[in-house]
């Protein structure tokens, strides 16, 4: 039998344009307020945050790309441009990416892109609206009335909710910053 080549199909994936439906935008909000709580009071930037925060900004990681980039000097800007451009969009990589450039930046850099990135964080937040309300809302209501929640108590119930079965990391990670987020009282 002949060994026959396989021609290589041209990679056609992408930028994929994903709409999400209320009740990821409902999530996706609830993330992006928790995450400017727990950046107002602590100015962290350490893997976890960030990785929660390419989750919630999805395609927007340019966006910070961007603003990493024009924080740095020449040098810097040289150094790290192609590293910025070829792992922000990939959330396994970004993390790793941003956190490594920051722990080389110093402490001022790290505040002021913290600072920027609330505000991409708000803007995303905005970009985020959805008319009427989704069905995770309507559900977490129906808690709330049934067991009498207060407002902590319904704050973590709609933390909960972002939770995804199976992803032991992000969800221990996520409960940390719960409870860094009561810790500091911001709800």
């Amino acid at each position: 039998m002949k060994n026959k080549r396989r021609r290589k199909s041209p990679d056609r994936a992408g930028a994929v344009s994903y709409v999400p439906d209320r009740n990821e935008r409902f999530v996706l909000r609830k993330c992006a307020v928790y995450l400017d709580h727990l950046l107002e009071t602590y100015l962290l930037a350490d893997r976890e945050t960030i990785k929660l925060l390419a989750w919630v900004m999805g395609p927007k990681m340019n966006d910070l790309g961007q603003i990493l980039l024009k924080r740095m000097g020449m040098k810097e800007k040289q150094k790290y441009e192609t590293d910025i451009e070829e792992d922000i969009l990939d959330p396994e990589e970004a993390p790793d990416s941003i956190c490594r450039i920051l722990r080389q930046s110093g402490k001022k850099r790290t505040r002021l892109f913290i600072t920027d990135l609330r505000e991409v964080l708000e803007r995303r937040y905005k970009a985020l609206a959805y008319a009427g309300r989704s069905d995770t809302e309507k559900k977490l209501d129906v808690l709330v009335k049934m067991f009498c929640l207060s407002k902590q108590e319904k704050f973590l119930s709609s933390f909960s909710i972002s939770f995804r079965p199976g992803n032991k990391e992000k969800t221990i990670s996520w409960i940390i910053s719960a409870a860094r987020i009561f810790q500091a009282g911001a709800i």
